[in-house]
């Protein structure tokens, strides 16, 4: 059944900072969070130029055989008739569909690491120039563009079969709710204060294509207090629009985000 403990990888690491390398080209991970994708088999490897995510050369190595060649990107394509009559493909989307592969996605300041194939999506968002924190993961279980997740990678011992009365069985009344058929919205409900995370801040170095940047991620980590407390907050997604059947309908999309 669900439960509120922070067991999750993914979610110890929530308000963790990554830091954009000082060439602007690739992002600089704090160990736990590489250590965390990593064991996701979600892609490390961050590049800002061609704004994909690929499965580290590292993890290829390491008992992950079956992720080789994950930079392989499927682009969808439309065509489309000019003034002329003639026929014009343009590109629309590049989606990895492979596992452990995503995209980037720049928001003002912010980044979105979109792992298509595995039904996650993490969002970064903007501290100072450089340097960013992981503000909320998103989770999917019914979408026309993620595939399912895998219940390994879910928080909270909820499962893809986990309903919305269990949920709220579980973790109480939420503090919000909308959605409906009048809405035409997917039911959804808001835990604003569901859980409080507290860890011990790490100043281990981070790992780093040049040292510069790493001894300035070091010393940014090591300048940390010694303990965080971080409120955590829950958005659950519906996958039903019906009050009426809400109830007995299983979830759609979950968010695990900084309150």
């Amino acid at each position: 059944m669900p439960d509120k403990s922070v067991t999750n990888d993914l979610v110890q690491n929530i308000g963790r900072q990554i830091q954009i390398s000082t060439d602007n080209t690739t992002i600089i991970f704090p160990d736990e969070l590489r250590t965390s994708l990593r064991k996701f088999n979600l892609g490390t490897t961050v590049d800002l130029q061609s704004m994909t995510i690929t499965i580290d050369a590292d993890d290829n190595n390491n008992n992950h055989h079956h992720y080789q060649n994950n930079n392989n990107i499927t682009t969808t394509t439309t065509t489309i008739t000019n003034n002329n009559n003639d026929d014009v493909n343009t590109e629309l989307v590049q989606q990895p569909t492979k596992q452990g592969s995503g995209i980037v996605k720049r928001y003002g300041g912010d980044l979105y690491f979109i792992y298509y194939g595995d039904g996650i999506a993490l969002l970064f968002t903007k501290l100072s120039q450089g340097l960013l924190k992981l503000d909320s993961i998103e989770y999917y279980a019914v979408d026309k563009t993620y595939a399912a997740v895998s219940d390994r990678m879910l928080p909270f011992a909820i499962t893809k079969s986990t309903t919305a009365s269990q949920l709220v069985t579980e973790f109480d009344e939420p503090d919000e709710k909308g959605g409906g058929i009048k809405a035409g919205l997917d039911i959804w409900m808001r835990w604003t204060e569901f859980t409080k995370l507290i860890r011990s801040s790490s100043s281990s170095s981070s790992s780093s294509s040049s040292s510069s940047s790493s001894s300035s991620f070091a010393s940014l980590s090591s300048s940390r207090a010694k303990e965080e407390k971080i409120q955590i907050g829950l958005e659950v997604q519906v996958n039903d629009k019906s009050w009426d059947t809400g109830a007995i309908s299983k979830w759609k999309s979950i968010t695990v985000f900084v309150s």
